[in-house]
């Protein structure tokens, strides 16, 4: 989740295509070389995520300082700032388009002067539930749905 109307989400059908690579990522990372002098802000590299501290696919979204990074994981939508000695090269097999596309909620906007932190206690809660999850495209409407009566929220859909 972005913000109040930004998030990623991954198609269901791509379950098996996710396990694949979760388990490529857990072979091939912690033999890898860690990411030397200036990273390459195009390239994808594996992340060590810190809360699980399992390997994800990542791209560098800025250089910190000389120790680290912040990365935003590509096929999960999530960022953090991580140490360079957990950013690593990865094999060419596993360059490829990320899996996880970023969604905006049509029709909304966050308005002007808006306090987010009632929104956003409880979207966060809601969408990284749910959105961190492999969503079924048949479901993601209701989900959008339930959002739009959030009642600390303010918004209103006039498109659905």
């Amino acid at each position: 989740v972005e913000d109040a109307v930004t998030f990623w989400a991954q198609n269901i059908k791509r379950n098996d295509d996710i396990l694949k690579l979760s388990c490529s990522l857990a072979e091939a990372c912690p033999r890898a070389n860690s990411v030397f002098g200036n990273p390459d802000l195009t390239k994808i590299y594996g992340g060590r995520f810190s809360e699980d501290k399992c390997w994800y696919r990542c791209k560098v979204l800025n250089v910190i300082n000389g120790e680290k990074c912040q990365v935003l994981y590509i096929d999960y939508g999530n960022s953090e700032i991580l140490n360079r000695s957990e950013i690593v090269e990865i094999p060419e097999s596993l360059q490829f388009p990320n899996v996880a596309k970023k969604y905006r909620l049509w029709g909304l906007q966050i308005p002007p002067n808006q306090d987010l932190n009632q929104f956003d206690q409880v979207c966060h809660r809601l969408l990284a539930q749910t959105m961190n999850c492999l969503i079924n495209p048949n479901y993601l409407q209701i989900i959008m749905k339930l959002i739009f009566f959030i009642p600390c929220c303010g918004y209103v859909a006039d498109h659905m």
